[in-house]
């Protein structure tokens, strides 16, 4: 389980008096994280103007753009920022990206993990810096806690210094080149 990923679709909040305060707030039509909230995040997924394809035939067929709501807008979201940090750390897995991704989200609802928003609205932007916590069952509120699901949250990550190349020979290969190498920049 500590492997996978729930998803609310946000919208923002049509309380243009609140809105100043709670920008977002849960779609109407999205699933709540509920027991699962340990585990989710929530993601823009109102009014995303996406590709659709058009048409009652494939003699027909045609590809379009168009404005499209539910957690099908929001997952992209958080499928996307899975990617760029799996990159952004090729040494972590992925239950330990999922860490950061969740414990890097933006606080939605009531303080800390909730029922509706889970961990929160997804903050790739603050992610791409690294986890704000290392998650543990004691850090998950007992009403959400799933038994056997949370593992060890440790890991190593062996940064080398500078002018160190990184995956000689494949694809990736890198070089780290200056002095915030130890901070794991990489060109």
């Amino acid at each position: 389980a500590p492997n996978w990923l729930t998803v609310a679709a946000l919208q923002q909040n049509p309380d243009a008096a609140a809105a100043a305060t709670t920008p977002y707030t849960l779609s109407t039509f999205s699933s709540r994280c509920g027991y699962t909230a340990s585990f989710c995040v929530s993601a823009p997924g109102t009014r995303i103007y996406s590709s659709v394809l058009n048409g009652t035939s494939l003699a027909d067929l045609t590809v379009g753009w168009a404005n499209k709501n539910g957690t099908s807008m929001a997952a992209p979201h958080v499928a996307g920022s899975m990617a760029v940090l799996m990159e952004r750390f090729p040494y972590m897995t992925g239950a330990q990206v999922a860490d950061v991704l969740k414990t890097t989200a933006t606080d939605l609802g009531a303080p800390g993990v909730d029922a509706l928003y889970g961990w929160g609205m997804i903050n790739l932007g603050k992610a791409v810096n690294g986890p704000s916590m290392f998650v543990t069952e004691a850090d998950i509120p007992a009403e959400f806690r799933i038994d056997g699901a949370y593992g060890d949250s440790q890991f190593v990550a062996d940064l080398p210094g500078v002018g160190a190349i990184v995956d000689a020979g494949k694809p990736t290969q890198r070089t780290c080149s200056g002095p915030q190498c130890g901070l794991d920049v990489w060109s």
